[in-house]
């Protein structure tokens, strides 16, 4: 799993996010008990760093050039705080790497 930090390292890290992800997956299992427990260690995880920016909730250049893309190519909209960064940082990685035979999923949750 790739994310992207959008946030301080005080409140966006491994640890956190280890934590985050088995939260919510008891929460889905007590809903639903057939929902299978995932097993993530902090090797699974890694939090792209580069895209942050100055601060929270403060579009970076990548970030305004990557909504505008997905608005144009997609037509789907993103925002500056969260989607625009990760979307940036997938344009990132398929710029610097060969993503034809990988399966890429951008969780757009907006």
């Amino acid at each position: 799993m790739i994310a992207v930090r959008v946030n301080s390292e005080r409140f966006v890290n491994v640890k956190r996010l280890i934590k985050l992800i088995y939260q919510t997956n008891s929460l889905l299992s007590s809903m639903d008990p057939s929902f299978p427990n995932f097993d993530f260690r902090e090797s699974d995880v890694e939090i792209r760093q580069g895209f942050f920016g100055t601060q929270y909730a403060v579009s970076t250049e990548a970030c305004l050039e990557a909504i505008s893309l997905m608005n144009r190519y997609g037509n789907i909209k993103l925002e500056g705080t969260y989607t625009g960064k990760t979307f940036a940082a997938l344009i990132d990685d398929a710029k610097k790497s060969n993503l034809t035979d990988k399966i890429v999923l951008f969780w757009n949750t907006l």
